[in-house]
């Protein structure tokens, strides 16, 4: 627009331009409500993308919508790539997710596969004599014989697997992973399981740490500051035991008991704890470490199954195991066989049961069990209210 002002003789020239303004372009993103669902089954498909006027779905079975927030039915089982154009008058963008149906007892029949397990082993000295190992579980949910034909592992890590195999409809097979780090680093990476699974997940992760030999960092003694108690540790399969059970007398009104309240039991035997007390309200871990301080001093913490399992793998069977965890044991460890407290003490001198800080239900925990009658250290659940005592491990 041009404009022309006169005045005595002068000309003003007023220049105007317009601009159109820009427009955003556009985001395209969604969730999937109900996934994994059975068929037949209604989806929920909740929009969240951004700048845009208008939308264009297409749910992978030849059906679409313009809806901004859609429901779609799937009649059949099956995997779906679902995918949605998000639209402005500046372009469109475009997203495309996966969606689960699932059939367990659809006439085609169905394979689902589901892993399980928690592979996480902490630090591990490089080249150990007896690496440590852990399982886990590979779930056929479906109805169809489901065939395992391969399994590969991340950098550091081994497992059992050596040949194809079937596991049958509703059946699970375990899978023992063992940790082998030969450099100062992280290992981390996802166990992937090949077979004819029509759907599921078949990665789990696996992870642990290769670290230099710190038996140094273990003291021979040390105090425990909060009452003043003395304790002897030793190092043992990469890790830092306390050599005597603990004898904290736990805030927590009447929830500890002395071993039959007779001094020369608390010092040999240590204090009894129900599992929640021992616990000290933390919920239940089987990582290594644990990270559950419980009733153990500042910088110790109670241990895992996992962690007493890295003691187990030292030895390679039960029998070993007791033999050298036991007093006057090669491992240096010197666990008692204090028995456990209900209303009074039972099984002292006969076994020595010690907390884990794994739960098995609402009611029970899992336990260490060293078995005097048959000379096997086992793992067991008990009542969570029965009073067992505890070591610790340093952080």
């Amino acid at each position: 627009m041009i404009i022309n002002h006169l005045s005595r003789n002068k000309s003003i020239v007023l220049l105007f331009s317009c601009k159109k303004d820009e427009v955003p372009a556009p985001i395209a993103d969604f969730t999937i409500i109900n996934n994994n669902c059975i068929a037949p089954c209604e989806l929920q498909f909740s929009n969240l993308s951004q700048n845009a006027s208008s939308y264009n779905w297409n749910f992978g079975d030849g059906t679409s919508s313009v809806e901004e927030n859609p429901k779609h039915l799937y009649q059949d089982w099956g995997t779906y790539s679902v995918t949605l154009i998000a639209i402005n008058t500046d372009g469109e963008d475009l997203i495309t997710k996966e969606v689960m149906v699932i059939d367990t007892t659809g006439s085609s029949g169905s394979r689902i596969i589901s892993l399980n397990g928690d592979l996480s082993f902490g630090n591990v000295q490089i080249n150990p004599s007896s690496p440590p190992s852990m399982s886990f579980s590979i779930m056929n949910n479906g109805n169809l014989t489901l065939n395992v034909t391969e399994i590969s592992l991340p950098e550091g890590f081994n497992s059992d697997f050596d040949n194809p195999i079937s596991i049958d409809p509703q059946s699970e097979l375990f899978v023992e992973v063992t940790f082998n780090p030969t450099e100062e680093k992280d290992y981390s990476g996802n166990i992937t399981v090949t077979s004819n699974a029509t759907s599921g997940g078949n990665t789990i992760t696996a992870s642990g740490a290769g670290v230099i030999d710190n038996s140094s960092d273990c003291p021979a003694e040390f105090i425990d500051p909060r009452d003043g108690q003395t304790y002897k540790a030793v190092f043992f399969a990469s890790q830092c035991w306390m050599k005597e059970n603990l004898r904290y007398d736990s805030p927590s009104s009447g929830a500890d008991i002395p071993s039959e309240n007779n001094p020369v039991n608390l010092q040999t035997s240590g204090m009894f704890y129900p599992w929640d007390v021992a616990m000290n309200g933390a919920l239940s871990s089987n990582y290594i470490p644990s990270g559950v301080q419980g009733v153990c001093p500042p910088g110790w913490h109670l241990p895992s199954m996992s962690e007493w399992q890295i003691i187990f793998n030292h030895y390679g069977n039960e029998e070993l195991a007791y033999q050298g965890l036991v007093e006057g044991g090669t491992s240096g460890i010197d666990f008692n066989l204090s028995g456990y407290g209900d209303n009074s003490l039972n099984w002292f001198s006969e076994d020595g049961l010690y907390w884990t800080t794994r739960q098995l239900n609402l009611s029970l925990a899992y336990f260490t069990r060293l078995d005097e009658s048959k000379g096997k250290m086992e793992f067991d659940g008990d009542m969570k209210t029965h009073k067992l005592p505890c070591r610790c491990i340093k952080d």
